[in-house]
């Protein structure tokens, strides 16, 4: 190791010797230049919001790149934001999580909770759950994050679910016009032609070719009529999966076809919420 320090000391005395300081320098730059990160991850900030919703005061939880911080006291996001929709399971850590990735991706993100406060990981309670949230409260709840999304600086805003989510998330592409992209993930399809007609904005879809509840021939025939009617879509059918892959709780998760979809989710709103 001493040989190694005097070499190094003989080399440096040597250069300083014959070349100028500008030229030392010039050779000493690239080395620390290769030490900093070409894309630094952005710090994410995060709380809790309540939304409007039909004189109703919803919780929701929002999580903005740290550049989108505002003056103190006021929320200021960014041009590019999405709508989380949770599953069945209810506004738990999970989607809280996928809205720090979002945010860590640049995106501002907003998860209404829908089920008011209940989350659980019982399968029977999730299902209750699921089957009992009132639709058009939903409906509501999305329409008014949508719109806190534009007060406060949207210039564009998409919408992502999994599941019960994914299935929320595609409704509001067809029965409103509050958001710009939305992305599916195994969420029940729109099958008749009529409501398909509606969607207006690029569609994104991730489906599993072994979930019982959503045949793949089904999902074919969806993605076909989208583009027989001229719509934007990119449906994508991953063979031997099942419902639920992308969830780390899920038996049937399966982490590299998990992180293909998300890097495609992430692609997709890239693509349309940028201005």
């Amino acid at each position: 190791m001493n040989n190694i320090r005097l070499a190094v000391c003989r080399i440096m005395a040597f250069l300083k010797r014959h070349l100028a300081p500008g030229c030392l320098l010039f050779l000493w730059m690239p080395q620390a230049a290769a030490l900093q990160p070409a894309h630094p991850q952005s710090t994410v900030q995060s709380k809790q919001i309540f939304l409007q919703s039909e004189g109703d005061s919803v919780a929701a939880y929002l999580a903005m790149p740290v550049e989108s911080r505002a003056a103190a006291g006021e929320t200021r996001v960014g041009d590019a934001a999405i709508i989380v929709v949770h599953s069945r399971w209810g506004l738990d850590k999970w989607t809280k999580r996928r809205c720090d990735s979002l945010a860590a991706a640049g995106f501002t993100a907003l998860a209404p909770d829908l089920y008011r406060s209940e989350v659980t990981e019982d399968f029977m309670t999730a299902h209750e759950l699921e089957r009992a949230v009132p639709q058009n409260r939903v409906r509501q709840d999305l329409v008014a994050a949508a719109l806190y999304l534009r007060s406060n600086g949207a210039k564009k805003t998409g919408i992502v679910g999994w599941s019960m989510g994914g299935t929320f998330a595609l409704r509001m592409a067809s029965e409103t016009k509050a958001i710009d992209a939305c992305a599916t993930n195994y969420g029940a399809l729109i099958t008749t032609e009529a409501a398909l007609k509606n969607i207006t904005v690029p569609v994104l879809g991730n489906y599993a070719a072994q979930d019982f509840g959503i045949d793949s021939a089904d999902v074919a025939t969806f993605r076909n009529t989208l583009k027989t009617l001229g719509k934007t879509a990119d449906v994508k059918i991953y063979p031997n999966l099942a419902h639920a892959f992308a969830s780390p709780e899920s038996e049937a998760y399966s982490d590299r076809e998990a992180k293909d979809a998300w890097q495609r989710t992430i692609f997709f709103f890239r693509r349309y919420l940028r201005p």
